[in-house]
């Protein structure tokens, strides 16, 4: 009765579902038509190509903010709806004036053609049986590997698939075969499309790391979007050769020398305070998602409700989404991140000098509640195969845990991560931070990095000396945190994002954006499209900056 339930309230959902998008489709109609009164550019006009997400409204309106900018700056846009879409995307995108699409339909392979590419995907597999064999596999100029796994390790919502299982054995090699499609695919829509720019939100994963791999290998220009934890921004990030395993929201080495070289004054340090303390104060609905349910807490009501050893130093291990996003950006020292969370808890379980904090991250609880996912987290998976009973001195802070994160940024003595963003704040407070794994701020000075798995574990075994970290490295730490909380984030004034709880599960309407402004000369005198697209099409340093204010220094 229970299964019949469910599918029963899915049915239901899926009905709702469509009737809400129907009922804001018509609205958006009214709200945007100022919009389709900019003049179509000239076909002879400059390309770009925007391959969209998903087919989900949010993300479609903010592509169409994207490509509104290209287009007042007089760039012809064609948008490439997901292979799945139904017409609701193109729908969407037409009521905001656009009217060139393409499919990949149309560039499918023949039948010939895809007997060639399977050929090449089982050559491709004959020797990639292990993890590490697997990630470094390259096709046609792409280097595929990582995009495979994590493409997987997505499906299965855990990093623990043997590769050379014959079941997963078999996914991989579809999700091989339809990478080699897409390449092909993505060649023969270049040619045909001749654009100058690709303007992308996702860049990772089997469809859209193919797409992007092949432009920046046709020396196309490529850049991304994506949002901070705030909910008025996006990081603007230029993919090329030696930026495309970078974090979008990297500061890049010659940002960071820019600031560093510059005089620090007393405003930007308030500027970073005030950063900080609203990355957790509620502000922002798009980090609030990281803290339902959690509250302030003194370190010693922290001490006493842990039950941990007021002699002893706290060092708290910060955990990324174990599933997500784990291959694309940067060099590991372990092979993925679930073995660094088994190495790095068993490490902790050895050295009972220190208090020992293994932290979830919170976004579990807000993704996996958004693809309805309803089993054992893969940490404590991970934990009871591997290591079973902890000691006493190590203890499990799961996002249900009610502790706030700014608690334990003001309580501990050291953090641990791969590369998460506490390698960025907790430095700003002189907590050193040991990451295990190159990543957006690793080598800047004020992170501990090692330089292979001997070097970190040793480390971790003797944390308890770790000193702090020196005024100098604090001061580097802050300025770090000014160039990428406060210079990077691109701020959008001619429309607003609104986010709210979903109302039912798969709720279309709990995140929407909406325009800020009325009529074509208010959204032309809002500045921000224009600044992007002056950014995303011309050259210079990879990552979007807003120039400070010219102020007196300390």
């Amino acid at each position: 009765m229970t299964a019949v339930l469910k599918k029963a309230a899915a049915f239901l959902h899926g009905r709702r579902r469509h009737s809400d998008l129907r009922t804001e489709l018509a609205r958006t109609r009214v709200e945007v038509a100022f919009l389709r009164e900019i003049p179509e550019p000239p076909p002879d006009a400059p390309g770009a190509l925007v391959p969209c997400m998903a087919d989900w409204m949010y993300g479609l309106k903010t592509e169409a903010m994207f490509a509104l900018a290209l287009k007042l700056a007089g760039w012809r846009v064609t948008f490439i709806p997901p292979p799945a879409a139904d017409g609701l995307a193109e729908e969407f995108l037409r009521a905001y004036g656009f009217a060139d699409f393409r499919t990949w339909k149309e560039f499918e392979p023949g039948e010939s053609d895809y007997r060639e590419i399977v050929r090449e995907a089982e050559t491709l597999l004959e020797h990639a049986i292990s993890f590490p064999a697997l990630k470094q596999m390259t096709a046609r100029g792409c280097w595929i590997g990582p995009q495979v796994l994590a493409t997987i390790a997505r499906r299965f919502l855990d990093t623990t698939f043997d590769p050379a299982d014959p079941e997963v054995r078999a996914i991989i090699r579809s999700t091989v075969i339809k990478c080699l499609v897409t390449i092909r695919a993505a060649h023969q829509l270049f040619a045909a499309c001749g654009p100058r720019l690709i303007c992308v939100n996702e860049a990772n994963y089997t469809y859209h790391a193919a797409i992007v791999d092949t432009a920046i290998c046709e020396q196309i220009k490529v850049v991304q979007f994506i949002q901070p934890a705030r909910d008025d921004a996006y990081y603007l990030w230029k993919l090329r050769p030696e930026t495309r395993r970078q974090h979008p929201s990297t500061v890049s080495r010659e940002t960071f020398e820019k600031v560093t070289a510059r005089p620090w004054t007393p405003a930007q340090e308030q500027q970073v305070e005030a950063v900080l303390r609203d990355r957790y104060s509620g502000k922002w609905f798009l980090q609030q998602r990281n803290q339902t349910g959690t509250a302030a807490k003194a370190k010693e009501a922290l001490v006493a409700e842990l039950q941990l050893d007021p002699a002893k130093k706290i060092a708290c291990v910060f955990s990324h989404v174990l599933w997500d996003a784990n291959l694309f950006y940067g060099e590991d020292l372990f092979t993925d991140y679930g073995d660094w969370f088994v190495e790095t808890v068993k490490a902790a379980s050895r050295n009972e000098h220190v208090n020992w904090l293994i932290k979830y991250h919170p976004a579990n609880t807000w993704k996996r509640a958004r693809e309805n996912v309803t089993t054992e987290l893969a940490e404590d998976v991970l934990i009871r195969q591997h290591l079973g009973t902890l000691p006493e001195h190590v203890k499990i802070l799961k996002p249900s845990c009610g502790i706030s994160t700014q608690s334990i940024f003001e309580s501990i003595d050291c953090g641990v991560t791969v590369r998460g963003t506490a390698g960025i704040e907790l430095p700003c407070y002189g907590v050193p931070i040991l990451t295990a794994g190159t990543g957006r701020y690793s080598g800047l000075g004020f992170s501990i990095d090692s330089q292979s798995c001997e070097e970190y574990l040793a480390r971790l075994a003797d944390l308890q000396n770790q000193p702090p970290l020196t005024p100098a490295q604090v001061r580097l730490a802050r300025q770090h945190a000014y160039a990428a909380f406060c210079l990077r984030p691109w701020v959008m004034k001619s429309f607003r994002a609104a986010f709210q709880p979903p109302r039912y599960p798969g709720d279309p309407l709990d995140y929407n954006l909406h325009p800020a402004v009325a009529s074509l000369p208010a959204l032309r005198a809002a500045g921000d499209l224009a600044q992007f697209a002056a950014w995303a099409t011309q050259d210079g340093p990879p990552d979007f900056l807003q120039e400070p204010e010219p102020e007196s220094a300390v």
